[in-house]
C-alpha cells in the first residue's frame, strides 16, 4: 500500500511539475508574444513619426521652395520693371534730345518750316530779268514753289508723326524717313535757289538742265504732295479722335511713310545725276547764291545748305558701307 502510493504520488507530482513548466512555457510564450507585438508596434509609431517628420521636413522644404521661387520671381518682375524704366528713360531723353535739334525754340512746328519764301522773293526782286528772257515761264517758279510749300507742310505733319513715338523702333524708322524728306527737301530748295540766280547770270544751259529734271520728276504738278499731304492730314486726325484698333492705324502708317519714303529716294536718285552742277563749280554757286540770298534779306545759310546737304549723302554713303561690312 505505501509502495503504490507512493508511486502515485510521485506520478501526480510529476504532472504537477510538468503542468507547472507548460503553464510556465505559455506565460512565457505570452510574455515574448506581447513584447514581439509591443515591440512592433513601437517600431510601428517609430515608423509613422519618422514618417511624419519626413512629410514635414519635405513640406517645409517645399514651402521654403516656394517662398524662394516667390521672392526670385517678385525680384525678376521689379528688375524688368526696372530695367523698363531705364529704357524708357533713355529712350524719352533720346527722342527729345532729337525732337529739341529739329524744333529748337520748342514750339511743336520743326524749324525747317519756319521760313519764309525766299523763292518767290528772290524771283520777284528778278521778275522782270526772268521776263524779258525768251521760253523762261515764270508760272513755272511759282509752281515750284507751291510745291516746295506743300513739301514742308508734309514735312511737319510727318515731324508730328515722329513726336507721337512711344518706341525706339518707330523713332528710328520714323526719323529715318523725316531725315530723307529734309534732304530731299534742301536738294530741291538748292537747285530751285539755283535756277534763278542760272537765270540772272545768263546761265540758261544750267537753268534747263535743272528745270528738265524738275519736268521730268513732275514737279510743276503738286498734285502728288498734295494727296500725300491730305493722306498724312488724315492720319493725324485718325491718330487724335481713335483710341482703338491702334495696329491697324499703326499699319497703315508705317504703309503710308514708306510709300513716300519710296517716292523721295526716286527724286533724290534723278537729281544726283545734277550734282555735277554743283560740283565743278561749288563756291562759285557758294557765293552767288549768298549774294542773292542776302540781297532779299534771306533766313537761309547758303554754306549751312550746302554742307547740310553734303553731310546727309556722307551719312547714306557710311551707312550703306556699314551694311556691307555687316
Amino acid at each position: 500500500m505505501s509502495i503504490f502510493k507512493s508511486l502515485f504520488g510521485s506520478n501526480k507530482e510529476e504532472k504537477e511539475r510538468l503542468q507547472k513548466e507548460n503553464e510556465e512555457k505559455e506565460r512565457l510564450q505570452k510574455e515574448n508574444e506581447e513584447k514581439e507585438r509591443l515591440q512592433k508596434e513601437e517600431e510601428e509609431k517609430e515608423r509613422l513619426q519618422k514618417e511624419k517628420e519626413e512629410k514635414e521636413r519635405l513640406q517645409k522644404e517645399n514651402e521654403e521652395k516656394e517662398r524662394l521661387r516667390k521672392e526670385k520671381q517678385i525680384e525678376n518682375e521689379l528688375k524688368q520693371k526696372e530695367e523698363k524704366r531705364k529704357r524708357k528713360e533713355v529712350f524719352y531723353k533720346k527722342k527729345s534730345e532729337i525732337l529739341k535739334k529739329l524744333d529748337g525754340d520748342e514750339n511743336g512746328v520743326i524749324d525747317l518750316v519756319e521760313v519764309n519764301d525766299d523763292l518767290m522773293k528772290l524771283v520777284k526782286k528778278h521778275q522782270k530779268k526772268i521776263t524779258e528772257i525768251d521760253n523762261i515761264n515764270i508760272h513755272h517758279f511759282v509752281k515750284v514753289s507751291e510745291y516746295l510749300k506743300t513739301k514742308r507742310s508734309n514735312i511737319q505733319q510727318i515731324f508730328v508723326l515722329v513726336r507721337r513715338v512711344k518706341s525706339e523702333t518707330q523713332l528710328d524708322n520714323r526719323l529715318g524717313i523725316l531725315n530723307n524728306q529734309i534732304h530731299s527737301y534742301k536738294v530741291l530748295l538748292l537747285y530751285s535757289l539755283n535756277m534763278v540766280t542760272s537765270v540772272v547770270e545768263g546761265d540758261l544751259i544750267k537753268y534747263y538742265e535743272i528745270y528738265e529734271k524738275f519736268d521730268k520728276l513732275n514737279l510743276f504738278n503738286s498734285n502728288h504732295e498734295n494727296e500725300m499731304s491730305k493722306k498724312l492730314s488724315d492720319v493725324n486726325k485718325s491718330i487724335e479722335q481713335v483710341n482703338r484698333n491702334l495696329n491697324k492705324i499703326e499699319n497703315g502708317i508705317t504703309g503710308l511713310l514708306e510709300s513716300i519714303d519710296r517716292m523721295e529716294m526716286n527724286i533724290l536718285g534723278q537729281l544726283d545725276y545734277l550734282t555735277y552742277v554743283t560740283e565743278d563749280s561749288f563756291s562759285e554757286l557758294e557765293e552767288s547764291l549768298s549774294r542773292e540770298l542776302g540781297s532779299i534779306n534771306s533766313s537761309i545759310q547758303t554754306n549751312n545748305l550746302l554742307t547740310g546737304i553734303q553731310t546727309y549723302q556722307l551719312y547714306k554713303i557710311n551707312k550703306n558701307t556699314k551694311g556691307l561690312r555687316e
